[in-house]
């Protein structure tokens, strides 16, 4: 059940950077993303690494798709986007 709910979420959040942020900003989004699940892997979390290429594997088959219907933010509206201000959260549980 983990390595198929983790391989989803990674393949979802890959998709969106391919979907809709501009060409320059996703090599660097999805290295990082690449880099981050492999620093699991070195931690010896060894059940991520099947996931992984198995997401890296979903994101290549499904490349022309996403490029086809692709929406994607301008590099100005990107900017814009990266400027706005973290949503304030007025719920806080260990008050209850």
């Amino acid at each position: 059940d983990f390595a198929f709910r983790y391989r989803r979420s990674l393949r979802s959040d890959w998709y969106n950077y391919f979907m809709f942020f501009p060409l320059t900003a996703i090599p660097r989004k999805l290295g990082y993303s690449v880099w981050m699940q492999l620093r699991k892997i070195g931690k010896g979390n060894f059940k991520t690494i099947k996931p992984l290429f198995l997401a890296l594997f979903d994101l290549v088959i499904a490349f022309p798709k996403l490029m086809k219907h692709r929406n994607a933010f301008t590099s100005s509206e990107y900017q814009k986007y990266q400027k706005l201000h973290e949503t304030k959260i007025y719920w806080n549980p260990e008050k209850l």
